[in-house]
């Protein structure tokens, strides 16, 4: 290698040039792929592994990323997605609410299920729509839903059914849209464990005792450390206990 070859190589790229542009496309469709938090750029592990595969690059910062996902990939991708749901015969959907514990924040899922002409099962979440400015009644559920079918220009009669859970305000919501619902199969069996649970007395009985010791271990460092000691006595793998 010659003193100009290693000049070029320890030299930084400009950051609008072609080469760094498509580094900026691989780290942001790593992110998007992988489900990473933006914050992965700057975590000492990747900055080491870039300076080692790429120095020329300038690596960024997690705004530029987050802009760069929402501007640029996003638009592309969601393009892709349109010509995916405009091939479809009939299309199925999965929806539901959850709320995260940590933010409060409520959610609305809608996730879309089709075969394509290659016959191929395709699934799509098509949004998570947050769902904090209102009561969860059946009328909000369902503008929300029908904006998310408009936004991707999914007209109704594309729709050949929409699985949701057993709640009277998801199953009003999705009737008020005018197509076919059934209840979830998976919500249904959940329900029917947790109420079987309920009825014996004996396996309550032992579920709570089993709350107990595991509120015992989690405030209790000393505790924990002699279970440790124990399952490695009698050659188990330690194990913390789990509180619900």
């Amino acid at each position: 290698m010659s003193i100009q070859d290693c000049i070029e190589k320890k030299k930084q790229w400009d950051d609008k040039s072609v080469r760094s542009f498509e580094v900026d496309n691989s780290i942001s469709e790593m992110i998007a792929l992988d489900d990473l938090p933006f914050s992965f750029v700057e975590s000492l592990g990747f900055e080491r592994l870039m300076r080692h595969l790429c120095p020329s690059y300038n690596l960024r910062s997690r705004q530029y990323y987050t802009t760069f996902i929402c501007d640029k990939l996003y638009g592309k991708v969601s393009q892709k997605i349109l010509e995916l749901l405009k091939s479809f015969e009939k299309m199925s959907f999965t929806s539901d609410i959850w709320s995260d514990s940590c933010s409060g924040v409520s959610l609305l899922s809608l996730t879309c299920h089709g075969i394509t002409e290659e016959l191929e099962r395709k699934m799509i979440v098509l949004k998570a729509e947050v769902f904090n400015d209102g009561r969860h009644t059946g009328e909000n559920i369902m503008q929300k839903l029908e904006g998310i079918l408009s936004t991707w220009e999914i007209p109704k009669e594309k729709v050949k059914c929409v699985v949701r859970d057993a709640g009277a305000n998801m199953k009003k919501g999705v009737s008020l849209l005018n197509v076919e619902h059934i209840d979830c199969a998976s919500h249904k069996i959940q329900n029917v464990l947790k109420e079987g649970m309920k009825a014996q007395e004996t396996v309550m009985a032992a579920i709570t005792k089993c709350k107990k010791i595991a509120t015992h271990f989690h405030h209790s460092n000393s505790a924990q450390d002699e279970l440790s000691k124990l399952q490695k006595r009698f050659n188990q793998t330690p194990l913390k206990i789990i509180q619900e």
